[in-house]
């Protein structure tokens, strides 16, 4: 597909204007000052860019990914857009080159996948930022990160249907249920516009201690990602004692499959099955492998327990007696797979995540088109089409 890249560009400036001026009249009585300053800057400027192919991207994103081998570099680590965060120039970034836009025959196609699935979340983006904290690494930023792709994409959807737009489509879904319970837990005498304010202005911790639901969301969420951070351990340990190194990408391809799971007890029985079968004649390693698997799931006495280790700096929040509208605070190599195994590419062979049937059981349906960030294998909720 032949792409006129300025014509795009200023397609998506005059449409993301279009949606600034909504923004202005439909919420600006819920921003603040700042954030209105923030909206007239963007609309005083071309603030979408729209990027061609070139390497200096590609070696950018590859590095992101954790890839430092030119070699390994690909467009595959290149996003189908992002924020101004990423580049630190304030503005929102679309790479129409990437996999992400492959269904997409006609420039005309492409200018619509962007303004329906892509301008409008990222612009929300500028105005809701509760997970502005300096505390890298830590739970309480992974949550930052789910909370505001879900109440960004909220507001995106919202925005879509109020304005007759096709419903931007995205990898949120979960985020958005989550937000959808957080907000349902507001005090019911609050009006739209106060909402809003919130919405707009909260950091995490006053959103959790504003709804009622706060405390039991957050932790239903460090137990899923406590619970998703055990498997991921745990397959590692399965490959280890294949004789596997632990940032082998097969490793890293299986995890990654295993994250988009939601049914717990189907997880623990696929993993209970391809234990049975890769250490049939090991039953040391077997009897080993089956009881750390049983202490996955917690029982109900450790749970709280296991959230405060998981996260000891996060201030447990109860539900204000009085809500009060706060300001937000300031931001301030892969190893070749040696088999100690007498089994034949008993990873390839035996472990059985990937077939049609157990796919539909724990949501694999894109299992051949998965993407490896064999640089990582510790569990985040990164999200997906979209980053910032």
């Amino acid at each position: 597909m032949n792409i006129n890249y300025e014509n795009v560009q200023k397609s998506l400036n005059e449409y993301g204007k279009y949606v600034l001026n909504c923004i202005k009249k439909e919420n600006g009585s819920s921003l603040s000052q700042e954030q209105l300053q923030t909206l007239d800057r963007l609309l005083s400027t071309d603030f979408i860019v729209v990027e061609q192919p070139n390497k200096k991207d590609i070696e950018f994103f590859s590095n992101q990914a954790g890839i430092t081998d030119p070699k390994e570099f690909s467009v595959e680590y290149v996003p189908s857009a992002h924020g101004g965060r990423t580049k630190g120039d304030n503005k929102i970034h679309i790479y129409p080159y990437t996999k992400a836009f492959s269904d997409c025959k006609t420039e005309n196609e492409l200018l619509n996948d962007c303004v329906d699935n892509i301008v409008t979340h990222e612009i929300f983006h500028y105005f809701i930022r509760p997970n502005l904290y300096d505390e890298e690494g830590t739970i309480r930023e992974e949550f930052g990160h789910f909370l505001t792709e879900g109440l960004v994409q909220h507001y995106a959807e919202t925005f879509s249907q109020n304005h007759n737009l096709p419903t931007p489509k995205s990898n949120y879904d979960r985020n958005v249920a989550f937000v959808k319970e957080l907000l349902a837990g507001l005090p019911d005498n609050l009006s739209k516009e106060q909402v809003d304010r919130i919405v707009f202005s909260y950091n995490q911790n006053d959103l959790l201690s504003a709804s009622k639901n706060g405390k039991q969301l957050y932790d239903r969420f460090v137990e899923d990602i406590q619970f998703k951070n055990d498997v991921s351990s745990f397959i590692i340990s399965i490959g280890e004692n294949l004789g596997m190194d632990r940032n082998d990408k097969k490793l890293a391809g299986i995890i990654s499959h295993y994250k988009k799971a939601t049914d717990k007890k189907i997880v623990i029985a696929d993993l209970q099955r391809n234990v049975e079968v890769l250490f049939k004649e090991d039953k040391e390693t077997k009897d080993k492998l089956m009881k750390d698997l049983d202490e996955i799931v917690p029982s109900k006495e450790n749970k709280d327990k296991r959230i405060d280790n998981l996260d000891k700096k996060f201030k447990k929040v109860d539900t204000p007696k009085k809500l009060v509208l706060k300001p937000q605070k300031k931001e301030k190599q892969n190893k070749k797979f040696k088999a100690i195994s007498k089994q034949k590419n008993p990873i390839n062979s035996k472990f059985k995540i990937i077939n049609k049937t157990q796919q539909n059981d724990i949501g694999l349906e894109n299992a051949h088109d998965m993407q490896i960030d064999s640089a990582s294998l510790d569990y985040s909720q990164s999200g997906p089409t979209l980053s910032k």
